[in-house]
């Protein structure tokens, strides 16, 4: 098992930290935070599997699927507990296949290239705007009219579109670089 850590291991690595050290961060301005924080019992060992996946090569790497798909099911559940708001799994189930796009982009290997993040951001991006579409629908038609929706769907729209940002396409001035053969 080869544990070096490239770049992008790095800085996925690097975003984990940064995500689970913001959420303790906020944690600390509510009172009582013990009953907030059942849900890192779930986020935990899918984070520890995202880990190790980004330190290992091979067939380790795979684990980034399962590590994603539990931590964020793990975030979503400390989001709806965060703010007493269950009656949202009614659509935000429809971030469980984003969470397993990510996993496939965290699993794809280097050598795969192109191809090996491309079904990844496809179903990241089909995820994101089913999420979105049954969100609006539960919120303007079904929930509380759309108080909820400006509360909670535009930081959430928000966060789908640095993430799409994040694991979208590359620009067209990094796709003109030429290769090893020197084709653009």
């Amino acid at each position: 098992m080869n544990w070096k850590m490239t770049n992008h291991r790095r800085n996925m690595l690097g975003l984990i930290l940064v995500g689970v050290g913001a959420v303790l961060l906020i944690a600390q301005f509510f009172g009582g935070t013990g009953q907030y924080f059942w849900p890192f019992f779930i986020i935990a060992p899918g984070a520890a599997l995202v880990v190790v996946s980004q330190a290992a090569d091979g067939e380790m790497r795979k684990l980034a699927m399962p590590g994603m798909t539990i931590s964020g099911i793990g975030g979503i559940l400390f989001f709806q507990n965060l703010f007493d708001y269950y009656e949202s799994w009614a659509y935000v189930w429809a971030l469980v296949p984003f969470f397993v796009g990510a996993g496939m982009m965290l699993a794809a290997e280097e050598e795969e290239g192109e191809h090996g993040t491309e079904a990844a951001r496809n179903l990241m991006t089909w995820a994101l705007a089913a999420f979105l579409i049954f969100a609006a629908m539960f919120e303007w038609f079904i929930f509380d009219g759309g108080v909820a929706l400006m509360r909670y769907l535009v930081p959430l729209a928000l966060i789908g579109i640095g993430a799409l940002f994040l694991f979208g396409r590359s620009t067209g001035a990094e796709q003109n670089e030429p290769t090893e053969d020197g084709q653009v």
